[in-house]
């Protein structure tokens, strides 16, 4: 545990802070932070090698963690990456970890050379949060209990629906399970699989995961890594289409050996506005029909604005070769330019195992960054869309919940704004269906924005007309079918909730004494979310 003192310097704090006792014998492999009880400290989620369970460290807000025992069962499964994301809505953070081989089984041909792997994994877990620091383990019910051999898995709202969603890369996916997308099919507890339907169901060594709208067409696309040729998904709405070669993007080979590419992100390098992308390259000990780079460069590729990238890896000074795994980014020194750091295994002793490359490119470009924090929503605002619009060309960022590989990167989002002086629009979307919009913001500085409920609502549509006596809530409905009706006063705080059936024309619902005047009903039925701001009357 590292802590930033602002100076290009970081303290070690593991012993202070308990993270060095708690993690001595544990094999550890990837980390995420979130908040999971809304209390305003981020509490740390620990995956590891087989025989090392799922470590959850509750922050207690004093500058210590302890461990919560037995919190997140995974006894006897080898845990990669995992990440974070409110999965129903309900204002606090699921948490799904990817699990690896279990038993391996190797494929030879007749001359006892290896040509195959016919690996086990065991099925991926998802702990849904009870909002108490007690999760209850639910991956079969709501479908997602894959059984690929994930590295890296990320919740993200592919489909712009407002609810998240789930892509995996599993490794050996030409031999075991290919790589998988699942649709939330939110108000239900499931998700589909749309790998096929999306062309995202992909056969690879699947190692890392990129989110980010490197188009400017208002959508997500996604960059996964690979032994050998990387894929760069580009959005099309109904479709992912390839398009890793006409960006020139593959980071396939050198010298005619496979490179190994693992963790990987889109940020905006320069602040020009256009994503670029980061790719950790690492050799690992290879089958001879996967011969790979021994030492094999990272990459940094600069977005052109015209769907190519140009590799400027070694001017960037970014190509190093220690056989790196993990990287996040972040502005880690608050000037306005991301930073990035590795992790590294090293490919001789005595190597650094984790580089901090700090950015100081210089240009006169403009940036902007944002600060979201959910009330409704949960406390980190993961999953919040955020949409800045400079001189009519959208630009979109998902605060993330961990990808990359076994990594999260910061959650503060940051937009390279290039030479735009204003920022025309910034619309902010909460998982609670809360936006919020916002003119003429200032750059260069960062601004913190905190989920609204009393303003920040939109109103029930024509369909739709509420009113309250102080004994009911009174709902005439063009519409029927199963309802989720809560009320919510102006902190925030959800005072009360029913599960029903609207019918078509009147219904009144009696409610308890309120002993407030005004708050704010959300009404939720299938894919439809209803808000309004309520007053009593006599």
């Amino acid at each position: 545990m590292y802590r930033n003192v602002g100076n290009g310097q970081f303290e070690d704090l593991s012993t202070q802070t308990g993270i060095a006792s708690i993690t001595a014998e544990h094999e550890s492999f990837g980390v995420v932070t979130g908040d999971l009880d809304n209390d305003g400290y981020r509490d740390l989620i620990v995956t590891g090698n087989i025989g090392n369970p799922v470590l959850l460290l509750r922050n207690q807000g004093d500058g210590t963690f302890s461990l919560i025992p037995n919190a997140l069962p995974s006894d006897n499964i080898w845990t990669t990456s995992a990440t974070l994301g409110d999965i129903n809505k309900d204002g606090y953070l699921d948490i799904y970890i990817s699990a690896y081989v279990y038993t391996s089984e190797i494929i030879r041909d007749e001359f006892d050379e290896i040509v195959g792997f016919a690996h086990d994994c065991s099925a991926n877990l998802l702990f849904v949060n009870n909002g108490d620091f007690t999760f209850t383990e639910s991956g079969a019910v709501y479908g997602l209990s894959d059984e690929g051999c994930a590295l890296a898995v990320t919740f993200t709202d592919f489909d712009n629906d407002r609810d998240v969603d789930l892509l995996l890369a599993n490794d050996f996916g030409e031999w075991v399970v290919p790589s998988a997308l699942y649709q939330n099919q939110s108000p239900s507890n499931w998700f589909s699989d749309v790998g096929a339907a999306y062309q995202m169901d992909v056969q690879m060594y699947g190692m890392g995961i990129a989110v980010g709208d490197y188009d400017h067409d208002n959508d997500l696309d996604y960059y996964q890594t690979n032994i050998g040729r990387n894929l760069l998904s580009r959005n099309d709405g109904t479709v992912f289409e390839d398009v890793t070669s006409m960006a020139n993007v593959e980071n396939d080979s050198l010298n005619g050996l496979n490179t190994t590419s693992w963790g990987c992100f889109f940020f905006d390098s320069n602040n020009d506005s256009w994503l670029d992308l980061f790719v950790a390259n690492g050799q690992l000990p290879m089958a001879p029909f996967l011969a790979n780079v021994p030492n094999d460069p990272n990459k940094l590729f600069l977005n052109n604005g015209d769907g190519s990238f140009d590799d400027i890896s070694d001017a960037s000074g970014l190509s190093v070769t220690e056989r790196s795994h993990g990287t996040v980014y972040a502005d880690f020194d608050k000037d306005g330019r991301l930073d990035i750091m590795v992790s590294n295994n090293g490919h001789e002793s005595g190597v650094t195992r984790v580089y901090y490359h700090r950015n100081i490119s210089e240009n006169s470009n403009n940036w902007v960054s944002f600060s979201l924090e959910g009330t409704q929503s949960n406390r980190d605002a993961i999953g919040t869309r955020l949409t800045a619009w400079i001189d009519g060309l959208p630009l979109l960022s998902e605060v993330d919940g961990g990808s990359s590989h076994a990594s999260h990167s910061s959650t503060k989002i940051h937009l390279g704004l290039g030479n735009a002086t204003l920022i025309d629009s910034v619309s902010v979307d909460f998982l609670s269906g809360i936006s919020q919009k916002y003119y003429n913001l200032p750059v260069n500085q960062n601004h913190n924005i905190v989920e609204d409920v009393a303003t920040g609502m939109p109103e029930l549509g024509s369909d739709i007309l509420v009113s309250y006596s102080g004994q009911s809530i009174l709902i005439q409905s063009k519409m029927e079918g199963k309802a989720k009706i809560e009320l919510i006063d102006l902190s925030g705080r959800l005072i009360w909730t029913l599960e029903t059936f609207l019918s078509l024309g009147a219904n009144a619902f009696p409610v308890p004494n309120l002993l407030v005047s005004m708050f704010v009903l959300r009404l939720q039925m299938a894919e439809f979310t209803f808000t309004k701001q309520l007053v009593l009357f006599e």
